[in-house]
C-alpha cells in the first residue's frame, strides 16, 4: 500500500475511526475488536494512532519534566500561574493532572503498540496479520514505541505497572487491580532491551521518500544504547552507539540546519517528530515558549499573552556558554520587556521560526528533534568515560571535541581540561546541556548522573533553587524548591484505586 508522504501526518485522513474509540478510555480499560486489524489500511491507521500518541506526550508533555524540571529552564514570573510553574517550583501534589495525564498518555500508547504487537505475533493464525513483510516492520515501530514508553516512565515515576498484553471479548476489560509495580530492573531486563534488540532487528536502515520520519534501525539502536548507558552497562552501550555510527549519519556542518524547516530530515537527524503545513499538521508547540506578554514582537503572527513564557531559559544555562560558542545566539534569544524596565529576557530561540496560516491552520513547518547524531556521539563519549578512562586514552576527548569543533570552541586537552574521569564527566555533562538545550535530555541525563555520584542532582537543583530564589524572590510561591523530589509521585487515583505503594515524599 502506498503510504502518505509522511506516516506522522496521516492523521487527518485516518484516525477519525475505531483505534481512538477505544484507545481514549482511561488506561486500565481496553477492549479490542479481535477483526479490527484485518488490512493494510486498518494496520496502518493503528499505526498511525502509535505514532500519533507518542507525538502528543512528547511534545505536550516531555517538556515539562525534561527541561522545565531541572536547571534548564524556568516559567516566566509573568506567565498565567499554572500546572508548568509548580513543575518548575517542586509544588506539585500527586493529584496533579500533570503527574496524571503523562502516566494516562504514556500507557495508552503503549496500549496502542501492545495492540499491534498482538496482531503481528499471535500465535493463533487466524488471528494473526498475514503479509509477513508488513508484519516484521510493524512489530518493530510498535516496539520500539512500547520500550520508549517504558523507559519514561520508569525513568520518572520508578517502579510501574507492566502490562504487554490486550485483552479481546466484548465486555471483558483488562485492569491494573492484579498487577503490581514491577521493580525498574525487571521491566528494563523483561520488556525494554528485549523490544529494542527486536526492533533493530527488525527495522531498516532508511526508508523511501513516501515514509521520512518512521522509526529505523539507528533510532532503535539509540534508545538501546541510552538504555544501557542509563544501566551503567557501559560495554553494550558502547556496541550499540558504534553500530549506529556505521549506519552513515554524520553531523550537519552548521548547528542551526537542525532546526530549520528546510534542512529537516538531514544527515544528522536519526528521529524526529514531524510536522508539515503542506498537509495542515503543522508544528504548535513554540507559542507557549514566546516570552509572555510580548504581544506580535517575537513572532509577528503570534500573539503572545500570559498564556506563554513558560519555558524560559535560566540565566544559570546561559552563563555556561563559553565566548564563541555559536550555539549561543541559535538556541537563545532576548526580548526587552518594558513593563520590566527595559530588562532582557531570555526566551527560546531555536525553534523560532515564522508561524504561517496555510488552509485555516497556523504554525510552523519544523520538526521536534528526538535523537540527533550529535547526541549519540556525546553518549558514546560518555559510555567510553565510564568503562575505559584510561584504558582507551583519547576516545572520548576526541567524540566530545568534534561536537565543541563544530560549535567554534577550542579542543579540551588531557592535562590541561581535566586529568580525572569525574572531570571528565563533568565536562560531557555541561557540553551535552549546551548541545542539547531544550530538546528534552537535561533531567534525564542529571538522573543518570545521579545514579553513579548518588546526592548530586540533588545539590545541583538545589544550587539552582538558590539562584532562582535570588533572581525572583517574592514573585515564587513561598513554598518554591522546599520539596526537591527525583521520582513523580505516582497518580493519587492509580494509589487509590488499586492499592499501589506511593513513591517516598508524596502523599496519595
Amino acid at each position: 500500500m502506498k503510504i502518505n508522504k509522511y506516516i506522522h501526518l496521516l492523521f487527518l485522513a485516518t484516525v477519525t475511526m475505531a483505534c481512538d474509540d477505544f484507545l481514549e478510555l482511561s488506561p486500565e480499560s481496553r477492549v479490542v475488536p479481535r477483526d479490527f486489524l484485518d488490512s493494510e489500511l486498518e494496520v496502518e491507521q493503528a499505526v498511525t494512532a502509535m505514532y500519533r500518541q507518542f507525538r502528543n506526550v512528547y511534545v505536550q508533555e516531555q517538556w515539562k519534566w525534561a527541561e522545565l524540571r531541572s536547571d534548564n529552564t524556568s516559567n516566566d514570573t509573568l506567565s498565567n500561574r499554572e500546572n508548568p510553574q509548580d513543575v518548575d517550583e517542586f509544588l506539585l501534589a500527586a493529584g496533579s493532572d500533570l503527574i496524571r495525564t503523562y502516566w494516562q498518555g504514556s500507557y495508552q500508547g503503549v496500549y496502542r503498540s501492545n495492540v499491534l504487537i498482538d496482531a503481528m505475533t499471535s500465535p493463533d493464525p487466524a488471528l494473526r496479520f498475514k503479509n509477513t513483510t508488513t508484519r516484521s516492520r510493524v512489530e518493530g515501530e510498535a516496539r520500539f514505541f512500547r520500550a520508549f514508553h517504558y523507559f519514561n516512565l520508569v525513568r520518572l515515576y520508578g517502579d510501574v505497572p507492566l502490562i504487554t498484553i490486550t485483552v479481546g471479548g466484548i465486555g471483558d476489560k483488562p485492569t491494573f487491580a492484579n498487577v503490581p509495580r514491577e521493580p525498574v530492573e525487571n521491566i528494563y531486563e523483561t520488556l525494554i532491551i528485549p523490544d529494542l534488540e527486536s526492533a533493530a532487528d527488525n527495522l531498516p536502515r532508511e526508508y523511501g521518500s513516501t515514509d521520512i520520519g518512521r522509526v529505523t534501525k539507528g533510532a532503535a539502536l539509540t534508545l538501546l544504547g541510552e538504555v544501557h548507558l542509563t544501566r551503567g552497562d557501559y560495554a553494550n552501550a558502547i556496541v550499540a552507539f558504534e553500530e549506529v555510527r556505521g549506519l552513515g549519519y554524520s553531523l550537519n556542518q552548521n548547528y542551526a540546519d537542525n532546526f530549520a524547516p528546510e534542512t529537516k530530515n538531514g544527515p544528522e537527524s536519526i528521529f524526529e517528530l514531524q510536522f508539515a503545513l503542506d498537509v495542515q499538521q503543522p508544528a504548535g508547540f513554540y507559542r507557549n515558549w514566546i516570552p509572555a506578554n510580548s504581544g506580535n514582537d517575537v513572532i509577528p503572527t503570534v500573539n503572545a499573552q500570559g498564556e506563554a513564557g513558560k519555558n524560559q531559559p535560566t540565566i544559570d544555562l546561559i552563563d555556561t556558554y563559553q565566548n564563541g560558542d555559536l550555539r549561543e545566539a541559535v538556541s537563545v534569544a532576548y526580548y526587552e520587556r518594558q513593563e520590566s524596565g527595559g530588562n532582557l529576557i531570555p526566551y527560546i530561540n531555536k525553534f523560532n521560526y515564522e508561524f504561517i496560516n496555510e488552509g485555516g491552520v497556523a504554525g510552523q513547518d519544523i520538526n521536534l528533534p528526538v535523537y540527533r547524531y550529535a547526541d549519540v556521539l556525546l553518549m558514546l563519549a560518555e559510555a567510553y568515560n565510564e568503562n575505559s578512562f584510561g584504558a582507551i586514552p583519547d576516545a572520548s576527548i576526541l567524540l566530545l571535541n568534534t561536537i565543541r569543533n563544530r560549535a567554534g570552541l577550542s579542543p579540551y586537552i588531557r592535562g590541561i581540561s581535566f586529568n580525572t574521569a569525574e572531570e571528565l564527566r563533568r565536562l560531557i555533562l555541561e557540553e551535552r546541556r549546551l548541545e542539547l538545550a531544550f530538546e528534552n535530555k537535561r533531567w534525564f541525563d542529571l538522573m543518570r548522573i545521579e545514579s553513579r555520584s548518588p546526592g548530586f542532582t540533588r545539590s545541583l537543583l538545589e544550587a539552582h533553587a538558590v539562584k532562582e530564589i535570588e533572581e525572583k524572590g517574592d514573585q515564587l510561591d513561598g513554598n518554591a524548591y522546599f520539596n526537591i523530589r527525583l521520582l513523580l509521585g505516582i497518580p493519587g487515583e492509580e494509589v487509590t484505586a488499586y492499592g499501589y505503594p506511593q513513591n517516598d515524599g508524596w502523599d496519595i
